[in-house]
């Protein structure tokens, strides 16, 4: 055999090993294992996407984001109002204390679980 017939010889196994190890691949790509898979991967994503929008929406709907939108409010409403630079300062103030303390409690409430402990 000369050395030509030897390189094409390893290169032709060299061919078939990757037509055998992209079938396998494939094959296991395309296994129900991996089907199953993916699909427990997208119900839990699914799943995820679900509870972050719950809880976006319990955020804008809950006691301290109203709290904290009627403040906002009030500010711009004072801040309107105003006809002294001085007065709009001190009001500014007030309410922008009062809006970071809110956000201080609802950051605070984020962070626990919203039930009292109980007794016993």
């Amino acid at each position: 055999m000369g050395e030509d017939e030897r390189q094409d010889e390893l290169v032709d196994e060299m061919r078939r090993l990757g037509r055998q190890l992209g079938a396998t691949a494939k094959a296991a790509w395309e296994s129900e294992e991996s089907r199953k898979l993916q699909r427990d991967l997208e119900r839990g994503l699914n799943q995820f996407g679900q509870e972050l929008d719950r809880a976006a929406k319990q955020a804008r709907e809950s006691r301290q984001a109203q709290e904290l939108e009627q403040q906002v409010r009030r500010t711009a409403q004072a801040a309107r109002e105003s006809d002294l630079a001085g007065e709009a300062r001190k009001g500014l103030l007030a309410s922008l204390r009062a809006v970071n303390e809110q956000l201080d409690r609802f950051i605070a409430s984020m962070g626990s679980d919203e039930t009292p402990p109980t007794s016993e």
